[in-house]
C-alpha cells in the first residue's frame, strides 16, 4: 500500500513520530511530502532530517506560497512531481477541506488521471462563516474525497451539518509514550518553586482568555496555603492574571514558569498533583481536543478539565469534569481531589490506561484502518 502523507505541521521532528509509527506497518510504503519551513510550536520551523524518526520512509521537502497560511498555501512544484512519479494507492493529507492545498492534491490528481482515493483531516469544531472562496473549495473537496479523518465528535457533526456524505474517522491527537510516563520527581526542580509539603495544582499552554485561567485563579483562591499553582507557558495575558493573582491575594502561591522546552515538559508534569485544563468556549473557539490532558495522564497525573468542546470525551472516565467558566464548582472538584488519596490513585491508573489510546501505534491503526475502508469501497 503506497501512502503518500501530506501535513504542513511535520517540519517538527517530533510530530514526525506519528509518521514513523504508520511508516513501520508491514504494508505501508510512505512518502511525506512537508514544506521546507513553516512557523510551528511558536517558531519558524526547518525541516531536519532525523535519522532515528525519519529513516523508515521517503521524505520530500517542497517550496510553497503563501507560508505560515494554513488555509491558502499551495505547493509550488514538488505536489504534482510526486504524484505522477509516486503513484500513491492513498493520499492521506492532514489539512482541512477549505485548504487550498487539500483541492490543489484532488486537481492534480485528477489531471494525471489517477485513482487514489483522498482523505482528509479536520479539528474545526465550531460553526463559523467562512469567506465564500473558502466555502466553495470545501464543497469541490467534499466532492472528490473518499473520507474524513475528524479529530473530535463537533468535527465530525459539523461535517455532516455541512454536507459531507461520505465516511468519517475519529481520531485524536498523539503522544510518545516512551516520552511521557511516570517517575521520580525531580527534588532540585521542586525546591527551585518552593514547592515541598505542597499540593501542587499545574496548567500546561497558552496564557489566554479563551484558556480559563482567571477562572483557574478564581477557584484557586478558595484553597488554603498548602496548595500552589503552576503555569507553564507564555501569553498576552500574563500580566493580567499577574495582577489577578495579587489582588486575590495568591501571588506567593502562583509560580509563572514561562515557556519550558518540549524535552523538559516531563520532568515539570510529575511535579504536579493534578492537572487542569480550563478551557472556555467562544463564539469563534473551543477547545478541539486538549493534547496535555494525555500527556499528563501518560505521566501519570491525574486531570480535571473543562466542558468546553472535546475535553470530556478526551478525558473520558479517566479524569474529573467541571461546567466551564465556573470557578465554584472548580474548586469543589479540586477540594475533592485533594481530599482523596484513593481518587487521586484511581484517576492516575485510569488516565495511565487511557493514554495508551493515544499513542503514535494507535493512531497509525486507526489510519490504516480508514485507508483498508477506502480501497475496499
Amino acid at each position: 500500500m503506497k501512502v503518500l502523507r501530506i501535513w504542513h505541521a511535520a517540519v517538527v521532528a517530533e510530530y514526525r513520530k506519528k509518521i514513523k509509527a504508520l511508516a513501520e506497518l508491514p504494508d505501508v510504503e510512505l512518502c511525506l511530502l512537508v514544506p521546507h519551513v513553516w512557523r510551528e510550536a511558536g517558531s519558524e520551523q526547518r525541516f531536519r532530517y532525523d535519522p532515528e524518526i525519519d529513516a523508515g520512509y521517503r521524505t520530500e521537502i517542497g517550496q510553497v506560497l503563501n507560508r505560515n497560511n494554513i488555509r491558502r498555501f499551495v505547493f509550488t512544484g514538488k505536489l504534482f512531481s510526486l504524484l505522477k512519479n509516486f503513484r500513491p494507492d492513498i493520499i492521506d493529507i492532514e489539512e482541512e477541506p477549505s485548504a487550498f492545498v487539500t483541492a490543489q492534491a484532488i486537481f492534480y490528481r485528477d489531471l494525471l488521471g489517477l485513482k487514489s482515493p483522498l482523505i482528509f483531516h479536520t479539528a474545526h469544531n465550531i460553526a463559523a462563516p467562512h469567506k465564500p472562496i473558502f466555502e466553495k473549495v470545501q464543497r469541490f473537496v467534499f466532492r472528490h474525497t473518499a473520507a474524513a479523518i475528524a479529530r473530535n465528535s463537533n468535527a465530525e457533526e459539523l461535517l455532516r451539518e455541512k454536507g459531507f456524505q461520505r465516511p468519517i474517522i475519529r481520531s485524536g491527537n498523539g503522544i510518545d509514550l516512551e516520552y511521557f510516563y511516570p517517575s521520580a520527581v525531580d527534588v532540585s526542580l521542586k525546591e527551585r518553586f518552593h514547592l515541598q509539603g505542597k499540593s501542587v495544582i499545574g496548567y500546561v499552554g497558552k496564557l489566554k482568555g479563551a484558556k480559563g485561567l482567571a477562572t483557574l485563579l478564581q477557584a484557586f483562591a478558595r484553597l488554603d496555603d498548602s496548595h500552589a499553582l503552576l503555569l507553564l507557558g507564555t501569553g498576552g495575558l500574563q500580566q493580567n492574571l499577574v495582577e489577578l493573582a495579587a489582588e486575590l491575594g495568591v501571588q506567593a502561591r502562583v509560580h509563572f514558569v514561562g515557556s519550558v522546552p518540549h524535552d523538559a515538559l516531563p520532568t515539570y508534569y510529575r511535579l504536579m498533583d493534578v492537572l487542569v485544563l480550563p478551557s472556555e468556549t467562544t463564539a469563534k473557539w473551543r477547545e478541539s481536543f486538549g493534547r496535555v490532558l494525555i500527556e499528563a495522564m501518560a505521566s501519570g497525573v491525574p486531570v480535571i478539565g473543562s466542558s468546553s468542546g472535546a475535553i470530556p470525551e478526551t478525558i473520558g472516565e479517566a479524569g474529573l469534569i467541571f461546567p466551564e467558566k465556573n470557578a465554584e464548582a472548580l474548586a469543589e472538584t479540586l477540594t475533592r481531589c485533594f481530599s482523596s488519596p484513593q481518587l487521586r490513585e484511581t484517576l492516575a491508573r485510569l488516565g495511565l490506561k487511557r493514554a495508551t489510546d493515544f499513542s503514535w501505534a494507535s493512531l497509525a491503526k486507526i489510519s490504516h484502518e480508514a485507508y483498508e475502508k477506502v480501497l475496499l469501497k
